[in-house]
């Protein structure tokens, strides 16, 4: 059946082009101003580092806390107000006219520094508590500030910016995965269902978050993974390194935590031990977010405490030290608490935005499964598969690591829910661990791969689109 589709609509890299900017450009136009997912927070370290601020500095936030935030002027926090207004006007019943965007009035640099806050003849100015986004690298928000940067440059108010950078962070985000499914030798449809999950062109192209460059990256690091995997000619083990290590370098600068995803480059160490150096890469990554992980960590702050949450970082890591073991429990229960919501999460973006019933998401989330797992190349090796599926689960096991120790209540039991954008990347490497070797009885697969995701994406998208307005 394959045979007869145009080679077109047999190619994962041009299905994963066309629909991704299809889809992704009328998410970026059509989703209101603002709406992405924490995209007030987003804009505006994107604002600040295209003004010269290229980290948030620690400071008091609101609740008598301390932690990152960024100095911004208090007109540009009046205009992005007046654009989120009518929006959260409709959103929120009985919206009381007070401006979500947590801020303080002092800004840590205000006293003492000429034409700061404060002093004569100076732009007011607040203090905005971005602590839970405080610990990103001002690389991962590049394409985002590139966008807005242009947009002052060229004169346009806090609406033109914000589409120049969902424009710029989209198609950072569908060039990054378009280079990972044309050089992936195999697996390439779970790659492309990973990188088209309604979740993940949501956010890379509205939120404006370093989430849609953690994915990207991490689909580039499992492609160059499998490519270690080949035995071709001209495929040097000194290439392979090189790609390794940018790769890597890549997402520790997008999000530290992703960082072991990286343990993906064992499979190829174990089928052919001269390939060792390609392990070089993930250790640099490692290092490169051991280090930044550390120099931000004291502005770190959970948002969770905006709903009650009272986290405890420091004892909830002494026991996860001394109980490791008990990190597996969690995880399942994580599962067995969230999972449904989770499934909702990647394919509906919550109640709010798309309404699936529970019929509908569950038929959804079989047919993008199914896609996923189209074959299209030859059989991972068993030892291969552990290792990428196993890699797919320590990533899930150390996003909710981190949600334990930062974000949730000082409990083994994932209280607070965390969402499944968080743990979409581990699907990458996931559903490569998992995809059957190609077979002539599973070519329907593949010839229904495109035509599946443009009816998922489209309808998603019409329905995004009308329910958000």
């Amino acid at each position: 059946m394959s045979d007869r589709l145009p080679a077109r609509l047999r190619s994962p890299a041009f299905v994963l082009l066309v629909l991704g900017t299809i889809a992704g450009t009328a998410m970026a136009f059509g989703v209101p101003r603002l709406a992405g997912i924490d995209e007030p927070y987003h804009y505006l370290r994107a604002w600040s580092i295209s003004d010269g601020t290229l980290t948030p500095e620690t400071g008091p936030l609101p609740g008598d806390r301390r932690g990152g935030g960024l100095c911004i002027p208090s007109r540009v926090l009046d205009d992005l107000f007046a654009l989120r207004r009518p929006y959260l006007e409709r959103l929120i019943p009985g919206f009381d006219g007070a401006d979500p965007v947590k801020t303080t009035p002092t800004c840590p640099a205000a006293s003492g520094t000429p034409g700061a806050s404060g002093a004569p003849g100076a732009t007011p100015t607040r203090f905005v508590d971005v602590a839970t986004f405080a610990w990103y690298t001002p690389l991962s928000y590049a394409p985002a500030a590139a966008g807005v940067g242009l947009g002052r440059v060229v004169g346009l108010g806090v609406a033109g910016q914000l589409l120049l950078a969902r424009l710029a962070t989209l198609a950072t985000y569908l060039a990054l995965c378009l280079l990972a499914v044309r050089i992936a030798p195999r697996c390439r449809w779970a790659l492309v269902v990973v990188a088209l999950l309604p979740v993940s062109l949501f956010q890379a192209a509205t939120s404006l978050s370093p989430d849609a460059l953690t994915l990207a990256a991490v689909l580039l690091v499992v492609a160059v993974a499998l490519r270690a995997l080949e035995d071709r000619p001209g495929l040097s083990v000194r290439r392979l390194a090189l790609e390794s290590l940018g790769a890597s370098a890549l997402l520790a600068v997008s999000k530290p935590t992703y960082i072991v995803v990286g343990l993906v480059f064992l499979a190829a160490v174990l089928a052919r031990r001269s390939r060792w150096p390609v392990l070089i890469g993930p250790a640099v990554g490692v290092a490169i977010s051991a280090a930044w992980y550390g120099h931000f960590r004291s502005q770190f702050v959970c948002d969770t405490r905006y709903f009650g949450v009272v986290a405890d970082p420091n004892g909830q890591t002494s026991r996860l030290l001394h109980a490791p073991w008990r990190l597996g429990g969690s995880v399942l229960g994580a599962f067995v608490d969230h999972g449904g919501s989770w499934t909702r999460d990647l394919i509906g973006i919550g109640d709010r935005i798309v309404p699936w019933g529970v019929a509908a998401c569950a038929v959804v989330a079989v047919a993008l499964a199914a896609v996923a797992l189209a074959p299209d190349g030859h059989a991972l090796a068993f030892s291969a598969r552990l290792v990428f599926v196993g890699t797919g689960v320590v990533c899930v096991a150390a996003v909710l690591a981190g949600w334990l120790i930062s974000c949730n209540a000082p409990t083994w039991v994932v209280t607070s829910h965390p969402h499944a954008r968080l743990l979409a990347p581990a699907l990458a490497p996931l559903l490569v661990g998992l995809t059957p070797p190609a077979r002539r009885r599973t070519s329907w697969l593949t010839a229904a791969a495109a035509p599946v995701l443009a009816i998922v994406l489209i309808a998603w998208t019409a329905a995004m689109l009308a329910t958000m307005h």
